[in-house]
């Protein structure tokens, strides 16, 4: 499944950047899984929840290209990553760092990034990163980043969801960014 995410985000010559990629560096061991979301639409392998991709709505500009994910009081959910190790890498993670690009209309204390990770839908690891602990400019994009480390066993039948979470207000993510650390 992700053979074909990989030949998609390098099939493209041009200079600009990748909607999809997924890059291995044996230099750092670490996997990196990106995604503009301007293919999103299109139901890339790994990711789910395309009901809360949308075009940036007029007068506003996402962070790169016309799509973006958003959250808000009726799709709590964003888009989000969602894959069993197993089809991931033959190794099972360390930690994984998420990163990308959020812009929020209102203070809001519970916008979050989480991971979960599951067996057969029971959650046996779950953390989340608030978004809002730090003052934020409203209105703007801002980036984040995160660090997860996986300190509890896994297998690699355990199916991994990073997704971003919304009690009730509006947000929009752009530029997404997940790496594995082996």
């Amino acid at each position: 499944m992700f053979a074909g995410a990989f030949i998609l985000g390098c099939s493209n010559q041009s200079t600009k950047p990748e909607t999809v990629e997924t890059k291995e560096s044996d230099v750092t061991n670490e996997l990196v899984f990106e995604n503009d979301l301007e293919n999103a639409l299109g139901g890339i392998p790994g990711w789910s929840n395309e009901k809360a991709v949308i075009k940036m709505p007029e007068g506003l500009t996402a962070h790169s290209g016309t799509f973006v994910t958003k959250i808000d009081e009726v799709n709590k959910y964003s888009y989000a990553f969602k894959e069993y190790f197993k089809n991931i890498n033959e190794r099972l993670p360390k930690e994984v760092v998420i990163s990308g690009w959020v812009y929020s209309t209102d203070k809001n204390p519970k916008l979050s990034i989480v991971m979960d990770i599951n067996q057969d839908n029971q959650t046996i690891f779950w953390k989340g990163y608030s978004l809002m602990d730090k003052p934020r400019e409203l209105n703007s994009w801002f980036e984040f980043k995160t660090t997860f480390p996986i300190d509890q066993p896994i297998k690699p039948s355990n199916q991994i969801k990073v997704f971003a979470f919304n009690a009730d207000k509006a947000a929009y993510f752009d530029d997404l960014k997940i790496t594995f650390v082996f």
